[in-house]
């Protein structure tokens, strides 16, 4: 198990912004003290709310919507109280799909045990095809891992620096995480060009 973590954080660190469509939005909110969890949900009843997951020992929230033709409407009327922002992205597995890696989609994700990995990448000079082929092989060299662990991974579209969202449940995940990010530091020569954020998180 190790391993699987140690190569699921160095897929981040191949994350490119090859262009995808765009078929979410994740929310990242600070709640504000004197709204609920369910307060806004609420305000979210309209639209696909797909995943809602609170980050563990903050007030931060994390809301992915699914978008539909009828979505884009209804969410651009939607003001969340607090400090939020809006992030287009698409799913990871089906942009690997689209470079010739197919992977296992999980259907859900389990209510424990989940962990965000949070990527931010310094790609500089990077020609797309390097960037494509990156995804190919590291796709590739973990396409078991991911059929093992229940997961979902997202990319924000026409970010830069780029970013990647990576949520698996993970059991023993204290270790794994550590080990994890550590080896994630040391990958496109060191912490210089990339940084891993790590959070627990918990479905609310």
């Amino acid at each position: 198990m190790l391993v699987a973590t140690l190569i699921l954080v160095a897929l981040s660190a191949v994350f490119t912004n090859v262009y995808a469509s765009c078929q979410y939005i994740i929310l990242d909110v600070n709640k504000v003290k004197s709204k609920s969890v369910e307060d806004y949900k609420d305000m979210l009843k309209e639209v696909d709310l797909v995943y809602s997951f609170k980050v563990v020992g903050s007030s931060r929230l994390l809301f992915v919507v699914r978008l539909n033709e009828s979505s884009f409407e209804k969410f651009s009327k939607i003001n969340l109280p607090g400090d939020a922002i809006s992030i287009a992205v698409g799913d990871l597995s089906d942009k690997l799909r689209t470079v010739g890696v197919d992977w296992k989609k999980w259907d859900e994700l389990p209510d424990a045990n989940l962990t965000l990995f949070e990527r931010t990448l310094k790609f500089e000079g990077e020609p797309t095809e390097g960037a494509v082929s990156h995804l190919q092989a590291y796709g590739e060299k973990i396409k078991p891992i991911v059929e093992s662990f229940p997961n979902k991974g997202f990319f924000p579209l026409g970010r830069t620096p780029f970013k990647a969202y990576f949520i698996f449940s993970l059991s023993f995940r204290c270790h794994q995480v550590g080990v994890g990010s550590a080896f994630a530091l040391n990958y496109l020569n060191g912490p210089g060009d990339s940084t891993t954020k790590v959070e627990f998180l918990t479905k609310v």
